[in-house]
């Protein structure tokens, strides 16, 4: 995870077959730039956020799944992407 673009987004990037590297940028809970219509990133796998934010990893051992969440500072989530532990 990392920040300080003033947005979050999650990003996708294959390394290998079946191997990806998720890529959790968020930042923004006192500042965002919330005009900001568009920010180039082709691997991008989520919406762009402009809204204020903060990010949060889930690990599920026992289900085997890692949630990668993008909240709102009212603690909703506005996106999130499951991966299943292999």
């Amino acid at each position: 995870m990392s920040g300080d673009p003033h947005f979050a987004e999650i990003s996708i990037i294959e390394l290998l077959p079946n191997y990806r590297l998720y890529d959790i940028t968020s930042s923004g809970l006192t500042h965002s730039y919330e005009y900001l219509e568009e920010e180039f990133n082709p691997k991008r796998a989520s919406p762009l956020i402009t809204a204020k934010n903060f990010g949060i990893i889930k690990l599920n051992w026992v289900i085997r799944k890692i949630a990668l969440q993008i909240y709102n500072i009212d603690g909703r989530v506005l996106f999130e992407k499951t991966i299943k532990i292999q």
